[in-house]
């Protein structure tokens, strides 16, 4: 999905739109607000707008670049997210994520690292994480995706841009819902059912869906 498609966040796009259209972006942001909304969209979106060979700014989904940040295999792009076994993100993944952004961007551009449930975050790997936003590579984003930020420190956070994401209103959930699945034009009242049920998450939608 790319930027110029999610739905329901203007605000958060505009900011992102606006950041690129004038070469401007941040070194760090963090994404905060409710999970299933679309920040991982938007941060995958982002990757792909910078990452990509056909459609700078913007991302195609089809040349070898965007097709790589989608199968996760871009030498420039690097995504992480709290281990299945875990209930929390430590020191180790902060310092591949701090080995990676440091070495040089293999095709010559960004490189973007985005570390999903920043929120579960020990106290020990946001001291390291610290480290590496106080000297950022030039060439480096580093996007931060979190519930909320009331478990991170305020010296992380002060060197973070935050954006945050709105829940999502009921008719702009079905919406959604039928964009993604055509048959829900032939049984609208399951898609209003689930956007009713969907607490403004596309993401809780979709759990709910038995298909």
């Amino acid at each position: 999905m790319l930027l110029d498609q999610i739905k329901g966040q203007d605000p958060a796009i505009a900011i992102v739109r606006n950041a690129l259209n004038r070469d401007r972006l941040a070194h760090a942001y963090l994404f905060t607000g409710p999970a299933g909304v679309g920040k991982r969209c938007t941060a995958v979106g982002l990757a792909k707008a910078l990452l990509c060979q056909d459609a700078p700014q913007v991302g195609c989904e089809s040349c070898p670049a965007c097709l790589s940040v989608i199968a996760g295999t871009h030498p420039d792009y690097s995504f992480s997210t709290t281990p299945p076994d875990k209930q929390s993100l430590g020191i180790d993944q902060v310092r591949e994520i701090q080995k990676f952004l440091t070495l040089r961007a293999v095709r010559g551009g960004k490189k973007v690292a985005i570390l999903d449930n920043a929120h579960m975050l020990t106290a020990q790997a946001q001291s390291a994480l610290l480290k590496v936003l106080e000297e950022p590579p030039g060439d480096a984003v580093l996007l931060l995706l979190a519930v909320s930020a009331a478990t991170l420190s305020m010296p992380l956070l002060s060197r973070c841009q935050q954006i945050r994401f709105a829940l999502l209103p009921v008719e702009e959930v079905e919406a959604i819902l039928r964009s993604l699945r055509s048959e829900y034009d032939k049984d609208p009242d399951t898609a209003r059912l689930l956007a009713r049920y969907s607490r403004g998450s596309i993401g809780q939608a979709l759990t709910l869906d038995p298909q």
